[in-house]
């Protein structure tokens, strides 16, 4: 999570850096998916 938001801060107008943006897409995902998965049981 932190990670995406960092590469929305540092970005600037071009938007964020394609491989930092998508580990922080992945990562916020994979933690999601863990959350569910734990509060479910």
């Amino acid at each position: 999570m932190a990670a995406l938001l960092e590469a929305i801060l540092i970005a600037g107008p071009l938007g964020p850096s394609p491989r930092i943006f998508g580990f922080g897409v992945a990562a916020f995902i994979l933690g999601y998916l863990l959350v569910k998965r734990i509060t479910k049981e």
